[in-house]
């Protein structure tokens, strides 16, 4: 995602996904002038499966399905399988607002908004000279 420099922290970083190293589950971050957006595209769940969870350094987003068996249809072949998913990134606290991270779910895409602080978003200033 973006590349750890020895001067400053990244705002927003990925940190790991579970349950295996490589997830089936895409996701992009977008940033504006005042936020981050983080988008999965995950077909065919409603949120009431999504769980997000916030401290001031990390963001963890989880899904889970509850497993419906067909005892009538045996599956042939297994193209994807998003039974569950879970994802956490970094937060830098100096930079991002946690407490007013806010998410959606329609058409297939979890959206989720992580707003910079008022800090981060002032990154230049008028110096008078006297």
């Amino acid at each position: 995602m973006m590349n750890t420099t020895s001067l400053k922290t990244p705002p927003l970083r990925n940190q790991h996904c579970t349950p295996r190293q490589f997830s089936p589950v895409r996701h992009n971050v977008y940033e504006t002038e005042k936020s981050y957006f983080i988008e999965f595209a995950i077909p065919g769940f409603s949120k009431e499966h999504f769980t997000l969870e916030s401290t001031r350094t990390s963001l963890k987003v989880t899904f889970a399905k509850p497993q419906v068996e067909d005892k009538e249809a045996k599956q042939v072949t297994e193209g994807f399988a998003y039974d569950s998913f879970e994802r956490t990134f970094k937060l830098n606290p100096q930079s991002l607002d946690f407490e007013g991270i806010n998410a959606t779910y329609a058409q297939g895409l979890l959206r989720v908004e992580v707003p910079k602080t008022e800090a981060a978003i002032k990154t230049s200033r008028s110096i008078p000279v006297l």
